[in-house]
């Protein structure tokens, strides 16, 4: 549902932009109500959560398995007390990406 929503929304305001080109600067430089708008098929959900998502799915990082080696480097970002975008651009990963298993590890212990 949210692909076909974000590529409808890509059509309507970037009409003579390749879709993969639309879709990142949907992503990058999103319009001010961009995100509200594609949200609507998702009533149940944020336009941020939505945001979050779709940069998520949509980012060129790194989407391999989380190596040991990287866990640990997250974990002792993190007690560096650095931003998930600091984090993110320091392991060449998405920050929600970097977040999320930030939270996942420490929620296992």
């Amino acid at each position: 549902i949210l692909h076909e929503q974000i590529e409808d929304y890509c059509q309507v305001n970037f009409p003579f932009t390749p879709l993969s080109q639309a879709i990142e600067l949907l992503i990058t430089d999103p319009p001010s109500d961009a995100w509200r708008v594609i949200a609507t098929c998702l009533p149940q959900r944020m336009a941020k959560s939505v945001y979050d998502h779709a940069r998520y799915i949509y980012s060129p990082t790194n989407k391999d398995p989380w190596t040991q080696e990287e866990i640990e480097h997250l974990l002792e970002l993190y007690d560096d007390s650095k931003s998930h975008s600091e984090i993110g651009k320091l392991m060449n990963r998405n920050p929600v990406e970097c977040r999320n298993k930030y939270i996942q590890f420490t929620q296992s212990f």
